[in-house]
């Protein structure tokens, strides 16, 4: 398991929406890949949609079950599964936050591969 930390700075300070977006191919493959989160299961269509989900998202890979999750630690963040239609499904962690000038803020996102989704599920607890 890797964890992918950005940091970004403000030098104005005032609203600011850092985030990190991984762009997902589990097996190498994204072209029928199946987007899920927190009570949210999305197969790809043809057109782009973003849906919240919560603290973790996960992409599968429906042909192998290899599964690539997404998990934030953070209550202030969020992660949103990002269905790019033809150009495949990722994740986006990101918080909606105010950085005072000259300031910094770090968001956490773990990412994990398992076997299957129920396997990648057992990360989500990283976010508690």
């Amino acid at each position: 398991m890797d964890g992918a930390r950005n940091r970004i700075g403000h030098p104005g300070g005032g609203a600011s929406k850092p985030g990190v977006i991984v762009y997902c191919q589990p097996d190498g493959c994204y072209d029928n890949s199946v987007l899920c989160g927190e009570g949210v299961q999305r197969k790809r269509t043809s057109r782009m949609a973003w849906v919240q989900t919560g603290s973790w998202g996960a992409v599968t890979n429906p042909a192998s079950g290899r599964t690539i999750i997404g998990i934030t630690p953070t209550r202030q963040a969020t992660v949103e599964l990002s269905d790019w239609g033809q150009d495949g499904g990722h994740l986006l962690a990101y918080q909606n936050i105010c950085i005072s000038p000259n300031a910094q803020e770090r968001l956490v996102f773990y990412l994990a591969l398992a076997d299957s989704l129920q396997e990648a599920k057992r990360y989500a607890a990283l976010a508690e």
